[in-house]
């Protein structure tokens, strides 16, 4: 959409100040206004894909230590059922039968011999000391140490993604506009703006047919793109969009060249088509959840009474049709939260009522 402004403000620029500054002028001013609309739909995007990042990362922490703390519950309870095992199976042997004891010969008495008495043939009732390794061999030996399986790592949630710089911003949205999507229509757009404009710029030089049916014409073929927009909405909604922005800019075109290059309409009539016009686009904008088409229609909106203007400065009608916008500003805030469209009615209001104060004021 911000190729779109951009437009619109080329055309705006040059048939204000009839000179080719001022078109670049505005064309300038168009491409930021769109730019900045394209920035803060991107920066949108990214804080809803972080948090759906962020949210999947807890998701997965979770789900990785519910892992981890039933293997290891099932682990030790395996554990725990195979030490007492090894008594039970112990129990179930049935014992070795003991041998008989064989019948010995009863030994005939032998009439005992006297000992010589000596002090070196008495017993020695000290038991010697055993060696460390046979004390060390008759302890138990100790039960072996279960090894405890390792524990599985807790993966850590990824590192977010680093933001691109405003520089890189720019050149990602100058590129994906120029090479992304149908190139083709983005130049027959352009070139059916542009041949449309001229044609009301030079409608009267060299030409059979009357003024008024040339603009007639002019604006059948801005309804035509808005009903062929809207008949795409649903089968491709961005070529869809396109269309019915440039139909809404073709109609602001036409009601202002009208008025200011040929003394077709009343400028009091000029600022209620202005109105209808806008009205309109916020209409679609809504139905469609397009935010680019209200932003559109609100600085349709705000250029209205600049584009009619002539010269009275009559404060009353001016501030009693920004109250107006307001409320169409206001009524479409209770059903979209659109940030944009806000700032873009406060700067509106408070810059041309200051522009306003600075030229027509008076104590």
């Amino acid at each position: 959409m911000q190729w779109i402004f951009m437009l619109v403000g080329l055309v705006l620029g040059a048939l204000a100040g009839e000179s080719v500054t001022s078109a670049l002028l505005g064309g300038l001013i168009g491409l930021g206004l769109g730019q900045a609309l394209r920035l803060q739909q991107l920066g949108a995007d990214n804080a809803r894909l972080r948090e759906e990042l962020k949210g999947f990362a807890e998701r997965f922490e979770r789900g990785t230590t519910a892992m981890v703390e039933r293997l290891t519950r099932l682990e030790s309870g395996q554990s725990a059922t195979a030490e007492p095992a090894a008594p039970a199976a112990a129990a179930d042997v049935p014992p070795k039968p003991e041998p008989e004891a064989a019948v010995l010969p009863i030994p005939v008495p032998v009439a005992p011999q006297p000992l010589p008495e000596s002090p070196a043939d008495e017993l020695v009732w000290e038991l010697p000391e055993l060696p460390a390794a046979a004390a060390v061999a008759m302890q138990p030996a100790a039960a072996p140490a279960q090894p405890q399986p390792p524990r599985p790592a807790i993966p850590r949630p990824p590192a977010p993604p680093r933001e691109p710089s405003p520089i890189e911003r720019a050149i990602d949205i100058a590129q994906a506009w120029l090479l992304g999507g149908n190139t083709v229509l983005r130049v027959g757009v352009v070139l059916l703006f542009l041949g449309l404009a001229f044609l009301l710029r030079y409608a009267t030089e060299g030409m059979v047919v009357p003024v008024e049916l040339r603009y007639a014409g002019v604006a059948a073929s801005a309804i035509a793109l808005l009903g062929l927009g809207w008949w795409l909405r649903r089968r491709n909604p961005n070529y869809g969009l396109m269309l019915q922005g440039t139909g809404i800019a073709v109609l602001y075109l036409t009601v202002f060249a009208a008025m200011r290059l040929h003394p077709l309409l009343d400028p009091k009539l000029a600022l209620g088509l202005l109105v209808l016009v806008t009205a309109f686009s916020a209409i679609l904008a809504v139905a469609q959840n397009a935010l680019g088409l209200a932003v559109a229609a609100a600085l349709g909106g705000f250029a209205a009474p600049i584009l009619t203007s002539t010269g009275s400065g009559n404060h009353v009608a001016l501030f009693s049709y920004f109250i107006l916008l307001n409320a169409g500003i206001l009524a479409i805030a209770w059903f979209k939260a659109w940030r944009l469209l806000n700032l873009v009615g406060f700067l509106g209001t408070f810059g041309i009522g200051f522009a306003w104060g600075l030229r027509s004021y008076t104590p």
